[in-house]
């Protein structure tokens, strides 16, 4: 980092720009990913007590959320600013008449800038019956979502009428010529892609559109709009909405009073997430759908005052589920950052978890625990980008069957002893290892590479190294005749252990390259202790 600063404080500063103060420039800095969000809800429940065994709970919840979401520099290391594209903030005047470049300091917003609104509704209905021997529930929900996004790095918008509005339309210097039936943009003079107006005899003009890149034509009497007009707004999309739906059901019977079995299932039609609706560009994705989830577990429980523990097992079918992570492309047109949407995808998650708890003694216990999962990709599909507009730039067909779901530990082993020497004192080790981790991948990498001449469907990420991490809880309670005091500390990663949590490959790396040496890899914390007091009156 020294050298950094050293580079970036001793350039010479550029000739052309030499009586312009704070125009040391730099592509090495630090920077904030800032999200603030405000929520507003209601949530009304109506219980009643059908009979002894029969309760009956039904509600409704209502919710709004606004979150404004941005990255901001936040040390330049000596610099004076941050070169951001011009392609970035359509909406800011370039930088000493290059169209290329703004200039960014910290504290300004760069790379993307936006707002999202959501709103649900939702109703639910909830049945439970419970005798001796069998308990059993059922559950019904249904919700409406809508999602609209404001995008301050967009192109303006421009309202002619409330049932004529070009969205998406005007940059920075841009023009739109209309009238009231043919409609183009004309791109900012200093952009490279700016093309003549042709003056026709009729009075009409022609000119390359900006939004379609096609030549229009536009009748003499026309209307013209630029970012500062009236009419021109902040980029905000059309309000998408979703609706969805889950049923759930479960069953427990005892087979004696130490033993139980219990059956649950649901089939869930979850709404899109916002991130699978709009990319961080502003983008609407298009085809983004609800999520489809078949779930089954079973499960067998045994209870005695020294001994209990569970085992269940578990299948899920994941249809259309969405994809945590998706290397970003430029656009070869605009420079904008854009991601690949992936309609269809399914996945296939199963596995078994246990736990234990023995008493050995009045004041010492063992808790044991392990889950074995194997969650894994069950299908291909076609990938698509959009660009600004929502226009098809481009696609690929790809195959991830049976490749493991990345960045998710499947395998999870862990035990704890607790003693306590003397009443209000307690001290807990605990271990826990984590195994059967792949690193993420983009999955619209995993196809046939006709430039490469190797076929990477279906191919396996690479699988990180497992990791096990000691931790240590303490602690004491003081009870007096007035208040309780607790105090209580924690020290996770005794031994200082580094390991990877998550691992991933930048944009352009092959599946052929899917090892160490390739992955960005993310370490997790040291040791952290922390402590705390709790008074009670």
């Amino acid at each position: 980092l020294q050298g950094v600063f050293n580079t970036n404080y001793l350039a010479p500063i550029p000739p052309s720009t030499a009586s312009i103060p704070d125009i040391k420039p730099t592509s090495t800095y630090i920077y904030a990913s800032v999200n603030n969000h405000d929520w507003y809800g209601t949530l009304s429940t109506l219980k009643i007590q059908a009979s002894s065994k029969l309760n009956i709970t039904a509600g409704v919840d209502a919710r709004y959320y606004t979150g404004i979401h941005y990255q901001t520099p936040t040390n330049l290391f000596g610099a004076d600013y941050v070169q951001q594209p011009a392609a970035k903030d359509a909406s800011l005047m370039p930088y000493i008449k290059n169209p290329n470049s703004y200039v960014k300091k910290v504290g300004d917003k760069i790379n993307y800038y936006y707002q999202s609104k959501v709103t649900w509704a939702g109703i639910f209905t909830q049945a439970e019956y419970k005798s001796n021997k069998i308990s059993a529930f059922i559950t019904l929900t249904g919700n409406q979502t809508s999602y609209q996004n404001i995008n301050y790095f967009g192109k303006k918008d421009v309202v002619i009428s409330k049932k004529n509005i070009i969205y998406n339309a005007l940059g920075f210097g841009d023009t739109l010529y209309t009238d009231g039936t043919s409609v183009g943009v004309k791109s900012n003079p200093y952009s490279s892609t700016s093309n003549p107006i042709i003056h026709n005899a009729d009075g009409s003009i022609s000119f390359q559109d900006n939004l379609t890149t096609q030549t229009v034509t536009i009748g003499p009497n026309y209307s013209t709009y630029n970012s500062t007009s009236a009419q021109a707004r902040t980029n905000t999309s059309k309000v998408k909405f979703y609706q969805g739906y889950t049923i759930k059901g479960g069953f427990n019977y005892k087979l004696t009073d130490n033993h139980n079995v219990f059956i649950n299932m649901g089939y869930m039609n979850l709404t899109p997430r916002y991130a699978n609706v709009y990319d961080k560009s502003g983008v609407a994705v298009k085809g983004a759908g609800n999520q489809l989830i078949k779930s089954l577990e079973v499960g067998y429980g045994i209870k005695y005052p020294l001994f209990a523990a569970n085992l269940n097992g578990y299948i899920t079918d994941w249809a259309n589920k969405p994809v945590d992570f998706s290397i970003p492309k430029t656009d070869p047109i605009t420079g904008n950052t854009l991601y690949f949407n992936f309609p269809g995808i399914d996945a296939i998650l199963k596995g078994v978890e246990v736990d234990a708890s023995v008493n050995i003694l009045p004041n010492l216990s063992i808790q044991t625990f392990a889950m074995l999962a194997d969650w894994r990709y069950n299908s291909g599909g076609t990938a698509y980008t959009y660009a600004d507009g929502g226009n098809l730039i481009d696609s690929t067909v790809f195959s991830a069957k049976n490749v493991h779901i990345g960045n998710a530990p499947q395998q999870q082993l862990g035990g704890s002893i607790r003693f306590e020497p003397f009443k209000g004192f307690y001290i807990k080790p605990q271990y826990i290892y984590f195994n059967k981790m792949y690193s993420q991948f983009d999955p619209s990498a995993l196809k046939n590479d006709y430039a490469l001449k190797k076929d990477f469907r279906n191919t396996e990420s690479w699988k990180m190294p497992g990791y096990g991490t000691l931790n240590l809880f303490l602690g004491y309670t003081i009870s007096t005749t007035r208040s309780t005091i607790g105090i209580i500390a924690s020290m996770n990663n005794v031994l200082n252990t580094v390991y990877m949590t998550d691992a991933t490959f930048a944009s352009g790396t092959t599946p052929n390259n899917y090892n160490a040496l390739n992955s960005l890899s993310y370490l997790g914390l040291g040791r952290v202790i922390n402590v705390g007091v709790k008074v009670t009156f």
